[in-house]
């Protein structure tokens, strides 16, 4: 760090002179994926400084929001300086050679040192200069707005920096764009001027055209006919878009583009969609502007048209990043949702809807019967043993209905049955039901072995749908994709079934608590096993589980042979395992193995009475569950 002659850092006075005892809103961002940082205010001290100092290790680039309120445009409520970003442009989209950006430099500083009034402080970063004028308070957002058009033109600085909620390079800390050969960034003028906004305004000249900015594509191998367009002044102003898009704001949005209402088919909603004129929803005037994907310091984006098909296509050129892509791709950049979310989402936004075909409106009746079951007053009359063992589950039957009726799209996205596909996380459904993931997840493999509802196998889930959870995983590291879904119809024969399993349920000795794919494995085999955890299927059981069960059933089988009869405590405090959970995990296993057990060993757990008591010569008080031998019964 730079030091002052009053010993503290450079950097400690630029923020001082900025934001006084005012708290700094910091962004790291990692100079290759773009990914942020979680958010990290307050003042910049020793505390702050180890935290920034550590993302920069890791090739994260270190900005601030130079005014004050927030990182978002509407939450700036202080204007405490205007500046300028004059960068020395790239070539072919590659950064500028070192000799390039010292003439850049050198021309950019007579500039600077022309102007009057006098710069507060002038930071020097790799490719160029930000300037800063600090401001009394009192300043509004359309002073700023208009003071900053005026520089950004007479400087010819880069256009895209002009915005209130703006971050700038903390002075101090590297420039990690070129990993191998970083950049100090550094205060290099610091005079403290403060002026009045109207100072910096009365000297500059009222804004004429635009800057000319051309978007040229690097895309060799494109073949169609392709027609730039020309952005579209928005009523709202254009730097709020992006922040309506990714709060998922529709009625903003219905206020900004002002849709009509339409009915079309499914296959005709994608193609209408991609029509759109992508300028007006993104809010971009400029032909060129700076990549909304990934960070970027000059214009490198652009919009196109195709002539064959109408859409409209969003096209990076940068080497750094090259997206490319439709309305739909760029709302799923900017929203972070899974595809069909973002088809959704854009629906709301141009309020389309739905004309829904034969096949589709059978399907969703189909969907609300089996809902006026479950929620009406028969269920427990007509199927008792389903509904004894899935009544605490019927809110999530419930939720599982509601989303599936919001996933009817056509017969392609069906299962093999013709019943439609349906995705959600077991994350999501706790979160829609308040309750704890892992209980939802054995919930949901109760009802699957209920036959209630269809987990599918890869093999049956629908291409597009299968590539896109795909990605997913891959892309956050997941174990698991997300798990796929289709429900029958809760016709006689699909209930028959149900009230087979649960009658299965309760003569196999199955419980809640010890339900797992080892536990069907053991007791019904591997089909059972990956039709209820068909993601798991092939799966060995782990070592650890194969030993404790070994042990579990050589104990249960010594302590009958010795005595005739034995518990679930009794063997549990045989076993001796030496790992933190150890008490639990045996507690589980213990109930993942007792239906295989009782039928391997022909046993049986019953309720101690006084025969038995008598028989075995067993002294207690009460009547607890016992484990004996079938011809001991």
């Amino acid at each position: 760090m730079q030091l002052s002659a009053d010993g503290t850092t450079k950097s400690e006075q630029f923020f001082n002179a900025i934001f006084g005892k005012e708290t700094i809103n910091f962004s790291c961002i990692h100079y290759k994926t773009g990914r942020p940082s979680p958010q990290i205010n307050g003042l910049f001290n020793e505390n702050s400084t180890n935290v920034l100092e550590q993302y920069n290790k890791q090739d994260y680039e270190i900005y601030f929001v130079v005014n004050g309120g927030g990182y978002k445009n509407r939450d700036i409520n202080k204007i405490n300086a205007v500046f300028i970003d004059l960068d020395c442009p790239k070539v072919n989209d590659q950064l500028p050679q070192m000799n390039a950006v010292d003439d850049f430099k050198q021309q950019s500083m007579v500039a600077i040192q022309d102007f009057q009034p006098t710069p507060s402080i002038i930071v020097e970063s790799r490719n160029g200069y930000h300037v800063y004028w600090l401001l009394h308070e009192g300043a509004t957002i359309e002073q700023f707005k208009d003071c900053e058009a005026r520089l950004v033109k007479h400087f010819n600085a880069d256009p895209k920096v002009q915005k209130p909620c703006n971050l700038m390079r903390v002075p101090g800390f590297y420039w990690c764009k070129d990993v191998d050969n970083k950049f100090l960034v550094e205060i290099i003028e610091f005079n403290n001027h403060r002026y009045k906004v109207e100072d910096i305004h009365d000297a500059l000249p009222e804004e004429v055209e635009p800057i000319d900015m051309s978007f040229r594509t690097n895309n060799k191998h494109q073949r169609i006919k392709l027609v730039v367009i020309d952005g579209t002044n928005n009523p709202l102003h254009t730097n709020e878009n992006i922040e309506l898009i990714e709060t998922l704001n529709v009625q903003a949005l219905h206020q900004l583009l002002n849709p009509q209402p339409i009915t079309l088919s499914k296959e005709e909603v994608w193609d209408f969609l991609k029509k759109q004129p992508l300028h007006q929803f993104l809010g971009v005037a400029e032909k060129s502007f700076r990549c909304l994907i990934h960070e970027d310091n000059n214009p490198s984006a652009g919009i196109i048209i195709n002539e064959e098909s109408g859409h409209h296509i969003y096209c990076c050129s940068s080497s750094n990043c090259g997206f490319k892509g439709t309305i739909i791709d760029v709302t799923e950049q900017l929203t972070g949702l899974n595809q069909f979310d973002t088809l959704n989402f854009l629906r709301k936004v141009y309020k389309v809807e739905f004309a829904e075909t034969e096949w589709g409106k059978n399907q969703r009746e189909a969907l609300e019967r089996n809902q006026e079951l479950i929620n009406g007053p028969t269920i427990h009359v007509l199927y008792p043993e389903v509904y004894k063992l899935a009544k605490n589950y019927l809110p999530l039957i419930d939720t599982l209905h509601q989303i599936a009726k919001h996933h009817i799209y056509t017969e392609t996205f069906s299962d093999s049955s013709g019943r439609p596909v349906f995705f959600v996380s077991i994350r999501e459904l706790a979160r829609k039901l308040k309750k704890d993931s892992k209980n939802i997840s054995v919930h949901l493999a109760a009802l699957t072995y209920l036959g209630l509802v269809n987990k599918l196998s890869e093999g049956e889930i629908p291409e597009p749908f299968l590539k896109r959870a795909n990605d997913e995983a891959t892309k956050h590291n997941h174990k698991y994709r997300v798990g796929f879904y289709s429900i029958p119809s809760y016709d006689v024969e699909s209930l028959a079934f149900s009230t087979t399993k649960a009658i299965e349920f309760k003569e196999k000795g199955f419980t809640m608590k010890g339900f797992s794919r080892e536990m069907l494995l053991l007791a019904l085999g591997e089909a059972e096993a990956n039709r209820v955890f068909p993601q798991m299927a092939g799966k060995a059981i782990p070592q650890l589980n194969e030993e404790v069960t070994s042990k579990m059933e050589r104990v249960a089988l010594e302590l009958i042979r010795q005595k005739g009869w034995t518990t679930e405590k009794e063997i549990l405090e045989q076993i001796e395992l030496h790992f933190r959970g150890q008490q639990k995990f045996k507690e589980t296993q213990i109930k993942r193995i007792l239906p295989d057990m009782y039928d391997k060993y022909l046993l049986i757990r019953v309720p101690l009475n006084n025969e038995l008591k008598e028989k075995f010569g067993i002294a207690c008080k009460g009547f607890p569950r016992i484990i004996i031998g079938v011809e001991a019964a």
